[in-house]
Formats: C-alpha cells, sequence, structure tokens
C-alpha cells in the first residue's frame, strides 16, 4: 500500500517535468511553466522527501522558462527554492537572473557559489568575470556620479559662518570688496598672534578656487 501511494506521485512529477522539458525544447515557454506547475503542486501535497530531487529539478527548469519568459523576478523566485532543496544548478540560474535585472553585485555572487559546485564549467567561469566586470564599472559609474553634485564652493553659503563678533581683533573684510595684498599683509601680521575667522577662510578658499579655475593648464601656474 505506501510502496504504492509513493510511486504513484513520483511517476507523475517525473512525467510533468519531462512534458515541461518537452515543451521548454519547443520554446513553448508557457506550457513548459504550466507541466513544471503541476508537478510542483503534487509534490507540494504529497510532502515526501523521496521528491526532493526532481522537485529542484522542477523549480530549476521553471526559473529557465521563467527566465526566457523575461520573468526575471519569478526566475530569482524559483531558483531559490531550488537551492533551498540543494539544487545547486539553481545558483547558476539565480545568478542569470540576478544579471538580467542589473544586480551585479547578486549575480556575481550566485556565479560563484554555482562555481564551487561545479568548479570545471566553463561558462561559470566566464560569468563571474562578466559579472565582476559589471559590478566594477557600476561602483566606477557611482563614484563619477557624484559630479552631478554642485561643488562644494557652490553648496556652502557663507552665511553658515555668521558674522565676527565685537571681540575678534583680526582684520576685517567688506562682503563686496576683493581679497588685496595690503589686506593679506595686514592679515599675516595677525596670524602671528590671532587666529582668523572662519568666514574669511570660506572667503579665502572660494576667492583662490576661482583663481584656479581659470589656469587651463599646469604650466600656467
Amino acid at each position: 500500500g505506501f510502496a504504492m501511494t509513493t510511486v504513484e506521485p513520483l511517476q507523475k512529477i517525473k512525467e510533468l517535468k519531462n512534458e515541461g522539458n518537452q515543451f521548454f525544447k519547443k520554446k513553448d515557454f508557457h506550457n513548459a511553466v504550466e507541466s513544471y506547475t503541476k508537478a510542483v503542486e503534487i509534490a507540494d501535497d504529497e510532502k515526501n522527501l523521496e521528491f526532493v530531487g526532481v522537485l529542484g529539478a522542477c523549480y530549476n527548469n521553471r526559473a529557465f522558462s521563467y527566465f526566457r519568459l523575461e520573468l526575471f523576478a519569478a526566475a530569482v523566485q524559483d531558483a531559490s527554492a531550488a537551492i533551498k532543496l540543494k539544487f545547486w544548478k539553481g545558483y547558476y540560474r539565480r545568478g542569470c537572473a540576478n544579471a538580467a535585472l542589473g544586480k551585479w553585485v547578486k549575480a556575481n555572487g550566485d556565479f560563484q557559489k554555482a562555481g564551487k559546485h561545479f568548479p570545471s564549467n566553463v561558462d561559470i567561469k566566464d560569468k563571474i568575470k562578466e559579472t565582476r566586470k559589471a559590478v566594477n564599472f557600476q561602483r566606477f559609474s557611482e563614484a563619477i556620479s557624484v559630479e552631478s553634485v554642485k561643488p562644494a564652493s557652490e553648496r556652502i553659503s557663507l552665511d553658515s559662518f555668521g558674522n565676527p563678533s565685537s571681540d575678534y581683533k583680526g582684520p576685517r573684510l567688506a562682503e563686496e570688496s576683493n581679497l588685496t595684498p595690503e589686506w593679506v599683509e595686514e592679515l599675516m601680521t595677525y596670524l602671528k598672534d590671532g587666529r582668523l575667522h572662519g568666514r574669511y577662510v570660506a572667503r579665502i578658499i572660494f576667492e583662490a578656487l576661482e583663481i584656479f579655475k581659470t589656469n587651463q593648464t599646469i604650466e600656467s601656474f
């Protein structure tokens, strides 16, 4: 009795998996998904450990079908289910889906795990290299995207430094006046004993930046 009830569902699951594989070969991915889904449902109902291997294959094959239908999030989900069942090809399938989603770090991690289980697989080695390049490019792109942020000289307001108090004994600089050689000389004398107010430090830096911007090449210094 027990042997019969185990064999029948297992046989049915295998038949549905093979049916799904045939649909897949014909590029009929919708029907392939349907066949694998029926197989998964039977296995889930039975909850039998004997189904683990074939169930892992069904999840992985359905993930591949979803991938070919460009349903990449569903492919990630099914590949993860295959991995939970210790069907290690799921790492490769999930890596492909994550790459298609532009999740390069995750994809690279998946391919590296796949490589540990299938160390001689050349395709996996290539995918590890490709995704590593993509990760590096993504990080480079993110790094240079900060160029879209305004430079500090345009973001920082002099008002954030306040105005010198009446206690400040150093040289003062009117808002509309430029730095002059005379003011700098006065400043240098004062700096021997005192400290320059932060507002003036910022103005000196910003005005220096404007001067540097006008120099087109190193040689013009």
